[in-house]
């Protein structure tokens, strides 16, 4: 791959997390390549010389690579690249080295399998689940079992620690305390119960409440009961929130058989927070 090349890939990676596998694979080569510019057979003058501009090269790499690490991309892998020409000019030992450095970075960031699966692997800025409506249960959920053929990929055991979490379910329902809410597409797998912090209008970041609230259970295609929400599923969620319930969620319309009314009201962590806040809605 040419240069022009790599760089045009580096820069339309879709997310800060894998611009920072990007770049951290690329430091790692940058030391091999120092060690190949040092083995080189040159006068000592000129491996210095490359050796000086690449240590200069690392620590404007390092800067920006600490920007991103604070969920910060102000073009950041534009002006990666704009420094590695920029020192490359500097020294033609460097120079010749930085083509089969960068192409070394490109090769082993297309042999990692990059997971998109967990909380943890999904920028912040994007962890938050989304509720669009109330949806009403239509069946006494007293009168609610689990089918075991519907779960006959699950063991034995597992099937029974679902059954005990229904129960759960079962004998919480009544107290008034979960409301029955829709969900848009979860941003990862996500393990029942998850706790927030915060309440936000998706539409309006200015409006926001700092309130516990509890995804407690959930399903999917109606009656399939679940303990996790499942990454790019819609789901019915069981949710508890502690203390007074935010106006917002007033706004809120029944489920009218699939058809979305409101724009969203958002449920995420303060930790994740502090980037989404900054993000324009």
């Amino acid at each position: 791959m040419t240069f022009s090349e790599i760089q045009n890939r580096a820069e339309n990676l879709p997310s800060i997390i894998q611009k920072l596998l990007f770049v951290d694979l690329l430091l790692s080569e940058i030391t091999v390549m120092n060690r190949a510019i040092w083995d080189t057979p040159a006068e000592v003058e000129e491996q210095l010389d490359g050796l000086k501009w690449s240590n200069e090269l690392v620590h404007r790499i390092q800067n920006i690579r600490f920007e991103l690490k604070r969920q910060e991309d102000d073009e950041a892998m534009q002006r990666i690249f704009d420094q590695l020409k920029n020192y490359s000019e500097q020294s033609d030992s460097l120079k010749s080295h930085l083509a089969p450095c960068l192409q070394s970075t490109m090769f082993r960031f297309d042999q990692m399998k990059v997971s998109w699966e967990f909380e943890t692997d999904i920028d912040p800025a994007q962890r938050y689940i989304q509720i669009w409506d109330k949806i009403p249960f239509k069946d006494e959920v007293s009168q609610l079992s689990l089918s075991r053929k519907k779960y006959e990929r699950l063991g034995d055991d597992e099937f029974s620690a679902l059954e005990q979490e229904f129960e759960s379910f079962k004998r919480d329902w009544p107290s008034g305390r979960l409301m029955s809410v829709g969900i848009g597409y979860a941003y990862a797998n996500v393990q029942l119960p998850k706790v927030y912090d915060i309440v936000f209008d998706t539409k309006n970041l200015d409006r926001f409440w700092k309130i516990k609230t509890i995804v407690r259970y959930a399903f999917n295609y109606r009656d399939l009961f679940h303990t996790d929400l499942w990454r790019g599923h819609h789901s019915h969620c069981m949710i508890e929130i502690v203390g007074d319930v935010p106006d917002i969620f007033d706004e809120l319309e029944f489920n009218n058989e699939g058809e979305r009314t409101h724009h969203g009201i958002g449920l995420c962590t303060e930790e994740d927070w502090r980037y989404i806040k900054v993000t324009e809605s």
